[in-house]
């Protein structure tokens, strides 16, 4: 009988754990790109703005995103100027590594504010 209750207290730690990991959110606010000027700006609701540190105020690219377990999902509008034109109209996909970070696609976006 000890050997039961210890293989199912084992199976609902792995169940917990398991649950833990893959629920992973994302802060909104300010995320840059290290060693370049681009800054995704997140904000509630699903919305995206792709701003640069050159000019912080001028919206450059706007899309939507969706975050379901770990994965992150940044859908560009048709629409993007400047450093941001390269996206317009595509998908990216990336993983949440902490609610501050996300990789993917050779990149990893570090939280630097609201």
């Amino acid at each position: 009988m000890k050997n039961k209750k210890v293989i199912v207290l084992s199976v609902m730690l792995v169940m917990v754990f398991v649950s833990t990991v893959s629920a992973q959110s994302l802060k909104t606010g300010k995320f840059a790109y290290p060693g370049t000027d681009l800054i995704l700006r997140f904000h509630a609701g699903g919305t995206v703005q792709g701003i640069s540190n050159s000019s912080p105020n001028s919206v450059l690219a706007t899309g939507r995103y969706t975050v379901s377990g770990s994965r992150l999902t940044i859908t560009f509008s048709n629409q993007a100027s400047g450093d941001w034109q390269a996206v317009a109209g595509k998908t990216y996909v990336y993983t949440i590594d902490d609610d501050e970070t996300f990789s993917g696609n050779g990149e990893e976006w570090v939280r630097i504010g609201k």
